[in-house]
């Protein structure tokens, strides 16, 4: 079943590399949405898993709210790996558009007096277009990645 499975997520990728390869970025973001709200009904143990880490960091929120914040960060997952998907699409003509820095002086002034910066985020932005934007606006990156699981998930 496992190479079956395996089979039909591979056709299933190679399908929406295809497809969205011709449609409007606004338009991916949104099947991807759409997406993201299939992976959550389709992986409840992920979906559950979420719920829970929420009621651990957040146990002043209910439930409600906690499904509200899971349901957002599915979609937010499912845009994110459509768009990912399409990364070719970023030219040097378009990434300055469609990504935007905050405090992106702080960033150049510590560059021009040959200094590096510390960038700290969570897996809930798009740090794969951060690449591209550095490369645009002309600065070096370096990036160190880690994940923390649950054991026994």
């Amino acid at each position: 079943m496992t190479g079956l499975r395996h089979w039909a997520e591979a056709w299933l990728f190679t399908v929406l590399i295809v497809v969205t390869r011709f449609l409007p970025r606004r338009m991916v973001r949104a099947i991807g949405r759409l997406a993201g709200d299939l992976g959550r009904l389709v992986d409840r143990r992920h979906h559950t898993i979420a719920l829970e880490n929420l009621a651990a960091a957040f146990p002043e929120l209910d439930r409600g709210r906690r499904e509200r914040i899971a349901r957002h960060c599915w979609r937010h997952f499912g845009e994110i790996l459509l768009d990912t998907l399409n990364l070719r699409k970023f030219g040097p003509e378009s990434v300055g558009k469609d990504v935007h820095y905050e405090g992106l002086e702080h960033l150049r002034e510590a560059h021009l007096q040959g200094r590096g910066v510390l960038a700290f985020t969570g897996h809930f932005g798009h740090w794969e277009l951060m690449a591209l934007m550095q490369g645009h606006i002309g600065l070096p990156l370096s990036f160190v990645a880690t994940s923390a699981t649950r054991s026994g998930r």
